[in-house]
């Protein structure tokens, strides 16, 4: 340690990092306060903006969720209003239906009843077909040739008494 200068040693860079350190505390202490200002400034309105921004999500988030109640009870109630409207239509379905059976009730008992009236005419008229038939045949076989004339001569005599009488 012989050749140690403690001027070149110590005192010029402790002397040189004074003057630096003052120099740049004149120079360079307003841009860095400006700009670690300008840097919290911008950090308390990003801040401020995301602090907005979740006040807008959370009533956002409040809104959606009353929303989604409100869906809720409003599918309960259309629920509700199909229910009853199918069960109306199933109603006004089996009132018809009965309807349209009274009607049909009614036709086949009108059908039935001008069924029966025809199968009773046609059945007096095979009645007095074969009454006269056998009417006619019994007649035939016990009128003889001077039994016909007898009874011819009486209608005849029985004519014109009533065309003497007028």
């Amino acid at each position: 340690m012989e050749d140690f200068n403690i001027i070149t040693g110590v005192v010029i860079p402790y002397t040189n990092l004074a003057i630096f350190l003052i120099l740049g505390n004149k120079f360079l202490k307003k841009p860095i306060v400006n700009a670690i200002a300008a840097r919290k400034t911008d950090y308390v309105k990003l801040l401020e903006v995301a602090n907005q921004s979740k006040a807008e999500a959370e009533a956002k988030h409040k809104e959606l969720s009353d929303r989604l109640a409100q869906l809720d009870s409003e599918m309960e109630s259309i629920k509700t209003n199909i229910v009853d409207q199918a069960n109306k239509e199933a109603d006004k379905l089996i009132e018809d239906a009965k309807r349209l059976a009274s009607h049909i009730k009614t036709e086949a008992s009108r059908i039935a009843s001008s069924e029966v009236e025809l199968a009773r005419k046609e059945i007096q008229d095979e009645i007095i077909e074969s009454v006269h038939s056998e009417v006619v045949n019994q007649v035939t076989s016990r009128v003889t040739e001077a039994s016909h004339d007898s009874i011819f001569e009486k209608q005849l005599q029985l004519v014109k008494n009533i065309g003497e009488e007028s």
